[in-house]
């Protein structure tokens, strides 16, 4: 079965993460804890990671929390603001979620693109295909890193982008 189409939605997926671990790696100590856009800037990138599992997971599955135990929904959701969390504990949290993403993709072939992903479906309460929650995946994540880029660059800094 072929998977070059997969293997391309892959790629999108690989480089908005990595430009996200650029971000965490590169943001200053300031901007990091600061608010930009009505939201924390490491929240903005704590909740691209964290909703990896919500978007990739299947109907039954609940995804793991990453940083922030049982309050990681309300964290997810911008509804709890807890103390910024250290890099190095957001990049285990942004590795960790993207293993949800990397077996979800090891999973799916061409042929499953045009069928209905069940868990994001359920979610959203509306049919969503396999391809459609990549696709979400990838522009979630490229809206998110544009507000911490945003935040870098008032900041005087180089954006990532």
């Amino acid at each position: 079965m072929s998977r070059a189409n997969v293997e391309s939605m892959k790629e999108g997926i690989n480089r908005i993460h990595g430009m996200l671990v650029q971000f965490v790696n590169e943001c200053p100590d300031a901007v990091w804890k600061q608010t930009f856009g009505g939201f924390p800037v490491w929240q903005q990138a704590f909740h691209v990671f964290a909703c990896y599992g919500f978007f990739t997971k299947g109907v039954n599955e609940t995804p793991e929390a990453l940083l922030f135990g049982a309050d990681e929904g309300e964290v997810v959701k911008f509804a709890k603001l807890p103390p910024a969390p250290e890099k190095e504990a957001m990049l285990k949290a942004a590795e960790q979620g993207k293993k949800m993403v990397d077996a979800c993709l090891a999973s799916l072939d061409d042929a499953a693109l045009s069928a209905k992903h069940e868990g994001l479906s359920a979610r959203f309460g509306v049919p969503k295909t396999n391809l459609e929650m990549l696709t979400i995946l990838v522009g979630h994540g490229f809206y998110h890193l544009g507000a911490c880029d945003s935040a870098l660059r008032a900041a005087g800094r180089k954006g990532i982008m």
